[in-house]
């Protein structure tokens, strides 16, 4: 992870491999992403950012709901609780393209501009849907992941 960290604070944009569920359906467990060094100033509502937290090994990529001056409150879109409070200095950069396979999403277009403030006031206001949205995609998806016993 701090080889990561350095690059992003290098400047250079970083291709990394996703792991969790936090941000289903948009972003799936081993989905590419593309992070993009950026000022914390420069990001909006409903752009994904790449953070650390203090004693957390690992770099965390959630959705901005909410900028208050020098910090963000951020979510995943999956989680139905837990949005969090982080400092502007803990953001390393932003998610600017999300690979799925063969498919290419480069969040950088206008339409995901224009998209993007909705999807974070969907989380916000709306986290069970989101959550139950992006579950069934996945049982879809793949449904041998998700079956379990029916004890008779």
């Amino acid at each position: 992870m701090n080889a990561i960290v350095e690059a992003i604070k290098s400047n250079c944009n970083v291709y990394a491999c996703t792991k969790g569920l936090s941000m289903l359906p948009f972003i799936r467990n081993g989905n590419q992403v593309i992070i993009q060094p950026i000022c914390a100033g420069a990001v909006r509502r409903g752009d994904i950012v790449a953070y650390t937290n203090k004693g957390v090994d690992q770099i965390i990529c959630h959705r901005i709901l909410i900028k208050q001056g020098d910090a963000f409150i951020i979510k995943g879109d999956a989680c139905i609780g837990g949005q969090e409070r982080i400092p502007a200095e803990n953001v390393l950069g932003k998610v600017i393209c999300i690979q799925k396979g063969r498919r290419i999403i480069n969040l950088e277009t206008r339409f995901h501009n224009f998209l993007a403030p909705w999807i974070a006031c969907a989380s916000e206001h709306l986290p069970l849907f989101i959550f139950t949205v992006g579950y069934m995609m996945e049982v879809f998806r793949n449904p041998r992941v998700f079956t379990f016993k029916l004890v008779y």
